[in-house]
């Protein structure tokens, strides 16, 4: 191909193949390598060609005590998704069982703790296409109030994490501690509280992320506590930080779903949206309401979509939404729902050899077909737990360090 294709030609090519392939072009020759490895053709493979999406699903098998992550391509094939797959291994010690704190561009954040007293918490920058990963030290609060936040800015292609320490603004009605890290830099910096949320907004540690913000579920506390209970503590609400100016908005939400239980109301990313899932709890059972944000000129408004709804059983948690929108979400399959299985269009084993729990269920990973009654299933060998579903797409950022 070198001896009759212009360089430039070839690397709009190689720009349009996946990583695997372009990890092992790296090894041709010394020009190849030099362009593949560059910080420009990185940056632009990663965000200005169509690359193949994937679906990340990490689980935690309690017998082991092990996390486990299997990769499936997430394609509109029906008939293929979800047998595409292969095991991903994590880049840290399975012991740890490290939390994924969110994907963005083809990266994700892993966040554990260790070290004596787990005094020590650590951030790890993964990218599963090309099997690396960098590792951050993460200060450590005084208070156990720490919320990280991750995201790479659309504009500078650099990786970010957020620090938010609050829990100075509970106990001594203090502004937040609020720190960025950037990959590019490689330290941590203390930015400006003039744009922070009031004195009494806690934020959750469930972030999603949409286009430059990262968004979490908030709950403002500044409420009579004659009506505060255990399952509410204060009006619901979201915080955004925007990863380019570093600065955070409070978006308010509908009066159903700001009076809400705060355990009934949780975020999600749906068509590039924010989505928010309120818990109803009808017929005995549990199902999910899907609201998405619509944004406007002045103000943001919420639309109702539809309806998340199981025929056999409760609804644990929605865990996100495919490519094509389908929702995904888990529950436990017992033996009843093996012999009844006619209800499903597909049932697969994620484990070559699974193990049932000592009740004899098994955690279930489902597919919602939408407009229609089907429903596909994933069942989890031995007693499955702490399901998360996160979408990429195939990126070489973190290839240069």
């Amino acid at each position: 191909m070198a001896d009759y294709i212009p360089f430039a030609i070839q690397g709009e090519i190689m720009k349009r193949l996946p990583p695997k392939s372009l990890m092992r072009f790296r090894s041709v020759s010394k020009p190849w390598k030099s362009l593949i490895d560059s910080r420009n053709f990185i940056a632009d493979y990663s965000f200005n060609h169509p690359r193949q999406h994937h679906l990340l699903l990490s689980y935690l098998i309690s017998e082991l005590s092990e996390k486990k992550c299997v990769s499936f391509v997430d394609n509109n094939d029906d008939a293929t998704f979800p047998l595409e797959k292969s095991p991903l291994p994590l880049p840290i010690p399975a012991q740890f069982k490290p939390v994924i704190l969110g994907s963005s561009h083809g990266l994700f954040c892993l966040y554990f703790i260790i070290g004596e007293n787990m005094r020590k918490r650590k951030a790890v920058l993964w990218n599963p296409s090309i099997r690396k990963s960098v590792a951050i030290a993460v200060p450590h609060p005084r208070e156990s109030c720490l919320v990280i936040g991750f995201g790479v800015c659309p504009r500078t292609r650099d990786p970010k994490l957020v620090y938010i320490n609050f829990g100075f603004n509970l106990l001594y009605n203090l502004p937040w501690k609020v720190k960025v890290y950037t990959l590019s830099s490689g330290a941590w910096r203390s930015i400006s509280a003039t744009s922070q949320p009031g004195n009494t907004v806690e934020v959750g540690t469930v972030q999603v992320l949409i286009d430059e913000l990262i968004c979490w579920p908030a709950i403002d506390i500044s409420i009579d506590s004659s009506i505060a209970s255990l399952e509410f503590r204060g009006y619901n609400l979201i915080v955004s930080f925007d990863l380019t100016t570093e600065k955070f908005t409070q978006v308010s939400l509908p009066d159903n779903l700001a009076h809400a239980n705060n355990f009934d109301v949780v975020i999600s990313k749906l068509k590039n949206s924010l989505v928010v899932l309120e818990v109803v709890r009808e017929a005995g059972k549990q199902v999910y309401g899907v609201w998405m944000m619509e944004r406007g000129a002045v103000t943001n408004t919420f639309k109702k979509l539809f309806t998340i709804n199981s025929p056999d059983a409760s609804i644990r948690g929605v865990l996100g939404f495919r490519k094509n929108n389908e929702p995904i979400f888990n529950r436990m399959c017992d033996d009843e729902l093996m012999f009844q299985m006619g209800r499903y269009d597909h049932v697969y084993e994620l484990d070559s050899e699974p193990a049932d729990s000592p009740d004899g269920s098994r955690e279930g990973f489902f597919i919602h077909r939408l407009h229609s009654e089907d429903i596909s299933c994933v069942l989890i060998g031995g007693n499955g737990m702490s399901l998360t579903a996160h979408s990429y797409m195939e990126t070489l950022l973190l290839l240069d360090r």
